[in-house]
């Protein structure tokens, strides 16, 4: 009897420790060629600046970035080898021997040569110290975390988990999406973005498509030039004496630039037109049925050397 107990309390034992020892497995299991990089200035850097930040400061090239969040991205390498030496780059101290990779370590600061033309202005009139001060809370850790704003807060590394992954929904809370565009927004930023001004249409309150105008003569630049081109059209084919066409069904040019104003008793004063200028080398529409004009007199040099004598001799 008493060994059948303990067969059974051993069975018992064995039943619940692979079970206990599995879970733990999953939630602790590395990537050993992978490093996860942690901090508030991962969200103000596109894809292309972490690389750089990399290279900055390591040779080993990187296989392919995965995102997490905007304060959270994984470094994949070839192999842990070289995970291993850019991990030792990358970070500050240099002391290997009380190092664990599980755990987070400063990394080296972002590289004002990384940073745009925007963030080193800020930073040099003092608006980040500004920004700072503003947004500080009650907290006296968080009022310390704040003094290092955006590019200069803290970077920390370390071996990247399995679990490291990004979470379903989380581009829709993506600050960085929010402020440059891309997938998550479904192009309210970046279809507007890529717009030209063929396509310049705005909806209005109505839900219908219409035009946008402009301050620049109430239309856009686009049916300007199309209307100049219209009435540049219809100058040529009246200067040379044909009725000019209009497209739509308008009114012709003549008869827009015949018509007088009515003045206050509403009755239209004729108003003469003006010849319209013609071209170089173009005849005036006048002459057409004039015949060919006269050739033009044609003086030789000797002609114009015996008036100028003539001239001189008088005087």
């Amino acid at each position: 009897m008493q060994r059948k107990l303990d067969s059974l309390s051993t069975t018992t034992t064995v039943m619940v420790e692979p079970a206990e020892y599995a879970m733990d497995a999953e939630s602790t299991s590395t990537r050993p060629e992978a490093l996860l990089l942690q901090g508030q200035p991962i969200g103000k850097l596109s894809t292309e600046k972490i690389f750089e930040y990399c290279a900055y400061y390591s040779s080993t090239e990187i296989k392919q970035l995965e995102w997490v969040d905007d304060e959270n991205c994984v470094l994949v390498y070839e192999d842990s080898t070289l995970a291993t030496a850019a991990y030792n780059a990358l970070r500050k101290s240099k002391d290997s021997d009380s190092i664990d990779e599980l755990e987070l370590t400063p990394c080296h600061p972002i590289p004002m040569s990384l940073w745009s033309a925007a963030d080193r202005l800020a930073t040099s009139l003092g608006l980040a110290s500004a920004t700072s001060t503003a947004t500080k809370t009650d907290s006296t850790e968080s009022s310390a975390n704040s003094a290092a704003p955006g590019l200069k807060g803290q970077l920390s590394i370390r071996r990247a988990l399995k679990t490291d992954i990004k979470v379903r929904g989380a581009r829709n809370k993506s600050k960085y999406y929010e402020a440059h565009g891309g997938p998550p927004l479904s192009g309210r930023i970046s279809q507007k973005r890529g717009r030209t001004d063929d396509e310049d249409e705005d909806q209005g309150d109505d839900g219908r498509g219409r035009r946008r105008r402009t301050d620049n003569g109430g239309y856009s630049e686009h049916e300007r030039e199309r209307a100049r081109a219209e009435l540049d059209a219809q100058l040529d084919r009246f200067a040379s004496g044909g009725e000019p066409e209009q497209a739509d069904g308008g009114p012709s040019l003549v008869n827009r630039l015949g018509a007088a104003p009515p003045n206050r008793d509403g009755e239209r004063h004729q108003r003469r037109i003006a010849p319209l200028p013609t071209r170089r080398g173009a005849r005036r529409g006048d002459d057409r049925h004039k015949g060919r004009r006269e050739p033009r007199v044609t003086v030789d040099k000797d002609t114009l050397d015996a008036e100028l004598d003539a001239f001189l001799k008088g005087e």
